[in-house]
């Protein structure tokens, strides 16, 4: 078996039979165009000419990417696509509005045999509307672990139901904390350091109860352009630190660190041979922004164009969107500033009290909570433009400030609940509403 890291989350699966590509984002940024692959596959769309099938694990942009599915040769639409059912509308919807119609969906727990070299299983988040997949082919079983922050219990039923030769990890956890909150110096160094820490005894703790004989960090070969570069030490990735923790907690486990077009080969479930990068390709974010300097550099002329005109159009717009359903909030009141700026450094100030008051202000006094919202955003937010909502903002798409460190479960909770002003703007219940 022949596995190519093409990037993040995209591999390559060669059984000698069949072609698997996974999570195809693969040209152009995800996320409100906010955030850009790191660095970008040197493959162009002829190389992927052969894929006999196709794995979507869930519906976040760096996952199910439009326009990487409009840049694959366009017969791969139609090759049998492999997903979760999560047994909801948007997640269909947002299938078929790509042009990928040929869905095999499979449930919880549900195997599959697509050839007499290829069996897959599936595994399923509910909560999170997320999946993991178990690939196996003549003697190997390939993990994917996906975004999937699975329950322990789940976990330890795939580790003592299944054989893991090689599992994929999710070891950084993405999100605008802490590089999109506004805090001194010192604190941001404490909390990334932190997230990068949880992150990785996330999975630590998830690779000792899957015992696999390999591991791979993955989901998580992403940057940030423009006016948010100063975000990416902050939010990257140190797949050497957890190569030391495994090996000095799990000494059985082999961490493999692969880079864009790495590659690997596999008989029976054991490594046979490496093709690996000597050095870490993502030390130099210069180098790599000059290759996508055209395209990085057209995404912030289009931003600065848009940021300017109908400020009072768009924020009464969110305005009425954020009255229509703040009576539906159902827990403490939660205070929270929203501040739209434009261009000309005009703004625009809604004082939210949740369940109960809103209203314009003209200053930021008693939050919880202040997000600041460029008008260009409020604008593509409005016109319906994101794929999945306000969600789409997650990665660096607002600032915020806030009296705590904490990620406290009242802010987690007003998440998840602002993104109903979704349904004000076109789109459809529970589009994409996970994160």
């Amino acid at each position: 078996m022949f596995i190519e890291y093409i990037n993040h989350a995209c591999i390559l699966i060669d059984t000698g039979q069949e072609k698997i590509l996974t999570d195809p984002w693969l040209d152009g940024p995800s996320w409100a165009n906010n955030l850009w692959l790191f660095p970008k596959s040197n493959h162009m769309p002829e190389y992927f000419e052969d894929i006999d099938y196709i794995y979507i694990s869930h519906g976040h942009e760096d996952h199910l990417h439009s326009k990487s599915i409009e840049w694959l040769p366009e017969h791969l639409k139609k090759v049998p696509i492999i997903v979760p059912d999560f047994g909801v509308d948007y997640f269909v919807k947002t299938l078929n509005k790509y042009g990928l119609k040929n869905l095999h969906f499979l449930k919880e727990n549900e195997s599959k045999a697509f050839s007499d070299s290829l069996d897959v299983k599936m595994f399923i988040n509910k909560n999170d509307h997320d999946s993991s997949l178990l690939l196996s082919s003549k003697g190997t079983n390939i993990f994917l672990q996906t975004d999937n922050l699975m329950a322990t219990d789940q976990a330890k039923k795939i580790g003592e139901e299944n054989d893991i030769d090689l599992c994929f990890t999710i070891t950084c956890q993405t999100g605008p904390f802490p590089g999109f909150y506004k805090m001194s110096k010192d604190d941001m160094r404490i909390a990334s350091q932190r997230k990068r820490e949880n992150s990785q005894k996330y999975s630590l703790n998830l690779m000792k109860i899957l015992n696999p004989k390999y591991i791979i960090p993955y989901a998580s070969d992403v940057c940030y352009f423009n006016e948010d570069i100063y975000a990416n030490p902050l939010h990257k990735d140190d797949k050497e630190s957890y190569k030391k923790l495994v090996q000095e907690s799990i000494p059985e486990s082999e961490v493999i660190i692969m880079y864009p077009h790495d590659s690997i080969n596999l008989k029976g479930g054991v490594v046979e041979n490496k093709n690996i990068s000597v050095e870490n390709i993502q030390n130099d974010i210069d180098l790599h922004y000059s290759r996508l300097k055209s395209e990085a550099d057209a995404v912030y002329d289009k931003r600065q164009r848009d940021n300017l005109g109908d400020l009072d159009h768009y924020v009464d717009k969110f305005f009425k969107a954020l009255k229509h359903f703040n009576h539906e909030w159902d827990d403490r009141s939660f205070n929270v500033v929203w501040e739209i700026i434009d261009g000309d450094s005009n703004k625009k100030i809604i004082h939210q009290e949740t369940g109960n008051s809103l209203r314009y202000s003209d200053d930021v006094k008693d939050h919880d909570l202040i997000v600041f919202l460029d008008l260009y955003r409020l604008k593509h937010l409005v016109n319906g433009d994101y794929a999945m909502g306000f969600l789409s903002l997650w990665n660096g798409g607002f600032k915020c400030q806030r009296r705590s460190m904490e990620y406290n479960p009242i802010e987690k909770k007003f998440w998840r609940w602002v993104r109903a002003v979704n349904l004000s703007f076109g789109y459809k219940e529970n589009d994409n509403e996970h994160s």
